[in-house]
């Protein structure tokens, strides 16, 4: 009788769509996929060191993969973090991310759809310093366009800047030529009247200490905007957009230091008068790219969304390789 260990057969299943198993020291796809990643680092690169490699985040180490599967559901992977009062990113499919909090697991990005995080089989987020295998379930099929193992861009979205939104006809607007009996009825409304004479432009600095290549967000909105041939055009930097009814948002990347422009422009054409609510412009945090600290092993996508009892099989069939 042979008296080594016998293991339980490893989990197999049609909808696996990547596979790199990291524990026998390469980062090959297993499921044939074509998805090998290429070990990248400022400092060195990722080092093989069974049953896993090990990331140092210092020396921003990681897989790069690039584009990977274009329907994920599922992922799941084995990590070990050096330290869990950090903040640590095992894996990003392209600004959908986990990322580990102070020995929290948590998710960026997997907007929509139902969304479940697990720690070794089980619901749940509790992680430490030791190997534990976490993973993710959505409803609402990810493209990992943009997958790396051990590295997250992390888009936050956020405004850091916000403006004083201008609703009065003051507050540092110029005018082009306007009927004087809207603008009283506009300035009473508390609102900012466009017009619909000929041409009529408004436009006010918003931004004076702006930094060239960070994008910033314009967010205008009208009342009685009826466009019947043209339309009225909101411009940021010499970049227009087409405003419509209700309110419109677009981002804009600075191009230079200098100050910021909101023109709106009414065409002439418009069968109403068009009245301008609101006008404002935030800076967009850049995106940030951060790194995990310590080991990752046996990275799984899916493109089907596994069950609990089949991320617990998993977990049962495969934890014997990080001795839990």
């Amino acid at each position: 009788m042979d008296k080594r260990r016998l293991h339980p057969p490893e989990v197999s299943d049609a909808s696996e769509v990547l596979h790199l198993k990291l524990w026998e020291g390469t980062i090959f796809d297993y499921p044939f996929g074509g998805y090998t990643g290429t070990l990248s680092g400022s400092t060195g690169t990722p080092v093989s060191s069974p049953p896993g490699f090990d990331f140092i985040a210092a020396n921003t180490q990681y897989i790069d993969i690039g584009t990977g599967p274009t329907s994920v559901k599922t992922v799941t992977l084995w990590v070990k973090p050096n330290a869990i009062n950090v903040t640590d990113y095992p894996i990003d499919l392209n600004l959908n991310f986990l990322s580990i909090v102070n020995g929290v697991l948590t998710k960026g990005g997997f907007s929509g759809g139902t969304n479940v995080l697990y720690v070794d089989g089980a619901v749940a987020t509790a992680i430490t310093a030791n190997w534990h295998l976490i993973g993710i379930t959505s409803t609402t099929a990810r493209n990992a366009s943009g997958l790396s193992i051990a590295r997250a861009t992390a888009d936050l979205g956020s405004e850091k800047v916000e403006n004083a939104t201008l609703l009065e006809s003051g507050g540092g607007w110029t005018y082009g030529n306007f009927w004087e009996d809207s603008v009283a009825q506009a300035n009473a409304a508390n609102h900012t009247q466009v017009g619909y004479g000929g041409n009529d432009i408004l436009s006010a600095t918003m931004i004076t200490n702006i930094i060239a290549t960070h994008k910033y967000r314009v967010t205008t909105e009208f009342d009685n905007l009826t466009v019947t041939d043209g339309a009225v055009v909101v411009f940021l930097g010499g970049v227009g957009n087409e405003a419509s009814q209700g309110a419109n948002s677009w981002d804009v990347t600075a191009t230079n230091t200098n100050a910021l422009t909101v023109q709106v422009l009414s065409d002439g054409v418009q069968t109403t008068d068009v009245i301008l609510d609101e006008v404002s412009v935030k800076e967009i945090i850049p995106p940030t790219t951060s790194y995990f600290d310590g080991a990752i092993s046996d990275v799984r996508l899916y493109s089907l969304v596994r069950t609990t009892a089949n991320i617990r099989d998993l977990y049962e069939q495969t934890r014997w390789r990080y001795g839990v």
